[in-house]
């Protein structure tokens, strides 16, 4: 098995070892290199019972993080708050995390991903210029696009969002 360092955002590193495919090592060890370390993500909960809040990232159509926010597993829904930084969330770990859009500029198309429970992603909206996201912030709809895992594995979501476009 081999070994290698991982760097996280928050500034620690993690030894891991990995015993899996080259292609599927390097887009794991990509999307580790994106996330707190586990240290970090569990002392940012301390306090919420049962951990009912976790960190959220908004991913672009090309596959890039954009930014960050926070869930709230409480009511099942992203806060509308978006950073830019995952420091930013964390610094306001339960905090002042909504915002409205107020501007009505144009909005891109994202992908929003929560750590919470199992891990899941949809689809949704964010305007860069209020720094809110104005639409899908409720992931368990009717008419949702729920999936379970994370966007980077999930080959199936890149047709549908393509097709969506940026509005950036």
């Amino acid at each position: 098995m081999a070994e290698f360092d991982i760097r996280h955002p928050c500034g620690h590193t993690e030894t891991i070892g990995l015993d899996i495919p080259a292609k599927a090592r390097d887009r794991k060890l990509g999307w580790l290199q994106r996330i707190p370390c586990p240290d970090c993500l569990c002392s940012k909960r301390i306090g919420s019972p049962a951990r009912m809040n976790s960190h959220g990232e908004i991913w672009g159509v090309d596959g890039r993080v954009v930014g960050y926010f926070e869930y709230s597993g409480a009511d099942d829904r992203a806060c509308t708050r978006v950073y830019r930084t995952f420091d930013g969330v964390c610094d306001n770990w339960r905090g002042d995390n909504n915002r409205d859009c107020s501007c009505h500029r144009p909005r891109e198309r994202v992908l929003l991903w929560t750590a919470y429970g199992e891990t899941f992603f949809w689809f949704g909206e964010v305007c860069w210029n209020c720094m809110a996201i104005t639409a899908g912030f409720t992931p368990f709809t009717e008419d949702g696009d729920l999936r379970v895992g994370h966007p980077f594995r999930a080959r199936e979501v890149a047709p549908h969002a393509k097709a969506a476009g940026s509005g950036r």
